[in-house]
């Protein structure tokens, strides 16, 4: 399938593997470049209060002028498709908490190895929150906007079948408590699936285990 031209200003090709492909493009764009990371199944951007929606290249350009206000270099949304269950949330947070990688900004620091993920393929995204905070000790998410996308679906994705994917995802949050063992939480979802739940909300108390 051939990409329309009048859609894109350059079309570069990457590498496999989802951990693989997010390190390229960071090694591909410059030092404190703004870059946005967006799944090619989302379907939709939804506010939870229509008095705080706005264009998206508008919201994208607030996002990064509030993470250079808090000190931050990663903001997300809220990991719920229905904007319902975000209603009463707070606009944004700055402490540790999830920003799901189907659609996150981040201030490009490519020379920094503590925030490659090394652990995790199926549960990136969480390893990348912690390895964020420990670094900044401050992530932004916007609580009252949410994207809708498939995420595990049973019908595949980028990263494939869920009930494919079970093994590896109990032994990468088991990794990751391991390591993390008093910032994370082991959940076990009603589909069986092992999640991961962040619940540091200081750098205080934060402990890493060594390998």
């Amino acid at each position: 399938m051939q990409i329309p031209r009048y859609l894109y200003k350059e079309l570069v090709i990457g590498v496999k593997g989802i951990v693989q492909q997010r390190e390229f493009i960071e090694n591909y764009f410059h030092e404190g470049d703004h870059i946005v990371s967006l799944d090619d199944d989302i379907q939709d951007l939804t506010f939870a209060r229509s008095d705080e929606e706005i264009p998206l290249d508008c919201f994208l350009q607030n996002a990064f002028e509030l993470c250079k206000k808090e000190g931050a270099f990663i903001w997300g949304v809220y990991p719920v498709g229905n904007a319902f269950y975000a209603m009463r949330n707070k606009f944004y947070t700055t402490h540790l908490t999830f920003i799901c990688g189907c659609f996150y900004g981040f201030i490009n620091r490519p020379k920094k190895e503590e925030l490659k993920c090394i652990l995790t393929n199926n549960k990136d995204d969480y390893e990348r929150c912690i390895r964020y905070w420990y670094c900044d000790t401050v992530v932004v998410r916007f609580n009252s906007i949410c994207v809708k996308t498939k995420y595990c679906g049973t019908d595949g994705g980028g990263l494939g079948r869920l009930s494919d994917r079970l093994v590896a995802m109990e032994q990468e949050c088991k990794l990751l408590h391991a390591h993390y063992p008093t910032i994370t939480k082991l959940r076990i979802k009603k589909t069986g699936e092992y999640d991961l739940v962040l619940n540091d909300h200081s750098r205080q108390t934060l402990c890493i285990k060594n390998k």
